[in-house]
């Protein structure tokens, strides 16, 4: 496979998985084996067989993207669902004769056509789908960090460099949400499942020590938080800001901003309904204050918390006394 992009490896398997996953290119109608058309459990297994038989016809065209290894690997993760899926539908399936089908209409058959690289090995597990998840997401994120090792590329192009990232947390992610389901049994060996499927490739607690993102810091991109259904992730949006502001730029800038200020409230003040508005508010204030009889401002002034004050300075009064001069 040839170097290439980051972003266009990742996008490679999302588009192989899906392609995967939404096969397109089956016939129903055609049977494997001699059943019933009425039985569900074959007809779910007739047409299982038939997309694994097929399934290279996938790999063949994402090859540029997808590594035989990484096919096999989700191959075997996707029988493996498919098995589970089986198991509960009604009609008594057993895994034993999953299994059978899988060996005589794949394993063991030469009428299909499986490229230079041959068949993928068939393992059969008993993981859980959460399980299953987490080892699939793993061994996907060990084969994109082994490929840029092996390419010893420095990411110097931040969209790519993001790309890496993005894909490792959306990955890790989805991997947490699955360990959240799992139940308290399961949990305790999960961490081994992990150990073991990781790869030397990745620390997994501390990304930067493997990959190491050089480029120059560009403060025309700003990294923003998309959300949306309730799922969030994390995008790069353009920031057209490029001044290089000085001390005096800014202090300029606040003194314009406060002498616009001014000038704005003068002529709000003396050339619009508003200005006149205030003016009238102030003129019937001073009419009646003019208005107010001295015993009436008197009483109104002993009513507020300051009036004893204003009392003494505002208003004479008289006070007798008794001379002591006989």
């Amino acid at each position: 496979m040839a170097e290439m992009e980051v972003s266009k490896i990742i996008k490679g398997i999302e588009k192989f998985i899906v392609e995967m996953e939404n096969r397109t290119d089956i016939d129903d109608s055609q049977k494997l084996y001699t059943f019933e058309n009425k039985s569900m459990v074959d007809s779910y297994l007739n047409s299982t067989l038939i997309e694994l038989r097929q399934s290279y016809k996938v790999f063949e065209s994402n090859s540029d993207f997808v590594s035989h290894n990484i096919y096999c690997s989700y191959l075997n993760y996707w029988l493996n669902k498919k098995k589970k899926k089986y198991l509960q539908l009604t009609g008594n399936p057993t895994e034993g004769n999953f299994r059978n089908k899988v060996e005589e209409y794949y394993t063991n058959t030469k009428d299909i056509v499986n490229g230079n690289d041959g068949k993928c090995e068939i393992e059969f597990n008993e993981y859980s789908n959460q399980e299953l998840t987490i080892v699939n997401a793993l061994k996907n994120l060990c084969y994109i960090f082994k490929k840029i090792k092996a390419e010893k590329k420095n990411k110097h192009n931040i969209n790519e460099c993001f790309a890496l990232y993005k894909y490792y947390y959306s990955t890790m992610n989805r991997i947490l949400e699955n360990i959240l389901m799992l139940n308290d049994n399961t949990k305790i060996k999960i961490s081994k499942l992990i150990k073991d499927i990781s790869c030397e490739e990745i620390q997994l607690s501390d990304l930067s020590k493997d990959i190491q993102c050089e480029y120059e810091n560009n403060s025309q991109y700003l990294l923003i938080e998309n959300c949306e259904n309730g799922s969030c992730s994390l995008e790069f949006t353009k920031y057209d800001d490029n001044c290089n502001c000085t001390y005096n730029d800014i202090f300029l800038s606040i003194f314009v901003t406060i002498l616009g200020t001014l000038f704005l409230s003068f002529v709000l003040y003396r050339f619009t309904p508003f200005g006149f508005w205030i003016n009238r508010q102030i003129e019937r204030k001073k009419k009646l204050l003019n208005n107010l009889g001295e015993d009436d401002m008197k009483e109104i002034l002993d009513d507020t918390p300051e009036g004893i004050h204003e009392n003494s300075q505002d208003f004479p009064y008289h006070m007798s006394y008794y001379s002591l001069k006989n």
